[in-house]
């Protein structure tokens, strides 16, 4: 039998097990391998086949997941909802964030849908799950530990490949991506570069850093530090850097003494993650007469700190303002149209 024919034969084959609903329920289809051995053809035969349901609309294919079922935005019911998937939704800038959100919510009269992964991979995935089996009509979602391989990503592609738009917010995972998935994010490598390049400039050369490790915007903001360091001619040393993670920055806040033990005694400044750290340094450093530190820089902007004794500066996280755009274009792709991601420079 020609090969035309075997492509054409499994391309019809294709189009009935998805029209009889044969699929599993993230839609995905088998891979190029499963379909060469289950109907004796070669791996060409297959690509040429998926590649012309591609064309005709018929699946989606993402690159590294698979092939999945195209059910495009127009073809899928409305229901009125969109979902939000935040790490935290009563703490620290994210009310602000949800502020933006609901206003653009209540402006397109849909129902907002809640949810808090407190950056556990584990409810990220239950939401997910649950999300898939009645999916909203747009997602927007701030990724779990972003900075660490995400075993959660089959979820994400399967929501896309049904034409579920989705829309990351602060951070979000390179390997997720499409014409309907966009990220609006801070430009946390600038940040750091920016917040280090300041006090370098103010006479500071012996800089401790203090990062979250398992999101991207720690490692952006260490990135950005630690080149400006090195640009600048300042000192580069290992033990000047503290890293926290999700489940250790309790201990962190509450100890932050033992964290910064190790540092050098002559750091006259420290660059922090956020102002939930820079709050306890803060404190820390104005009852300590063993450290030279005389400034600290941070990120968000979110809480009333003050000093009478350092100096201190944090950078605004764009907050509210995150929400609504966020929001906006989330909206624009459930109509159809194409949107691109967004970076915020820190002020």
């Amino acid at each position: 039998m020609k090969s035309p024919t075997k492509q054409l034969a499994l391309i019809e084959k294709i189009r009935e097990d998805i029209a009889a609903g044969r699929y599993r329920n993230d839609l995905r289809l088998p891979t190029e391998a499963e379909y060469s051995e289950l109907f004796h053809v070669s791996r060409q035969t297959v690509r040429k086949a998926l590649n012309a349901l591609e064309e005709q609309g018929v699946i989606r294919r993402v690159q590294g997941s698979g092939s999945y079922v195209n059910l495009s935005p127009q073809r899928r019911r409305r229901t009125g909802q969109i979902a939000v998937i935040c790490t935290y939704i009563s703490e620290y800038i994210f009310p602000s964030i949800l502020r933006g959100i609901e206003q653009v919510t209540k402006e397109n009269d849909y129902q907002l849908l809640m949810n808090s992964t407190n950056n556990s991979i584990a409810s990220e995935r239950a939401i997910l799950s649950k999300l898939l089996d009645n999916p909203p009509d747009g997602i927007i979602v701030e990724g779990t530990k972003t900075a660490l391989p995400n075993p959660n990503r089959e979820f994400y592609h399967s929501l896309a490949a049904r034409g579920v738009p989705i829309v990351f917010i602060n951070s979000y995972y390179p390997d997720i991506a499409g014409e309907n998935v966009i990220h609006i994010v801070a430009d946390d490598y600038t940040g750091g570069f920016t917040a280090t390049q300041a006090l370098i400039r103010d006479g500071h050369r012996n800089i401790c850093g203090i990062f979250k490790s398992d999101d991207t915007q720690g490692t952006e903001r260490y990135s950005g530090y630690m080149d400006a360091l090195v640009r600048m001619g300042a000192s580069v040393r290992d033990n000047n850097v503290i890293w926290f993670s999700t489940e250790t920055k309790e201990l962190l806040l509450r100890s932050i003494g033992d964290f910064l033990m190790g540092i050098d005694k002559s750091c006259t400044a420290v660059v922090c993650y956020n102002d939930q750290i820079a709050a306890t340094v803060l404190r820390f450093f104005e009852s300590s007469a063993d450290y030279s530190v005389r400034a600290v820089a941070s990120f968000d902007r979110a809480l009333p700190i003050d000093s009478k004794t350092l100096f201190f500066i944090s950078y605004p996280h764009p907050k509210e303002k995150m929400g609504r755009v966020a929001a906006e274009k989330l909206f624009r792709m459930i109509a159809g149209y194409r949107e691109d991601s967004r970076i915020f420079s820190w002020e």
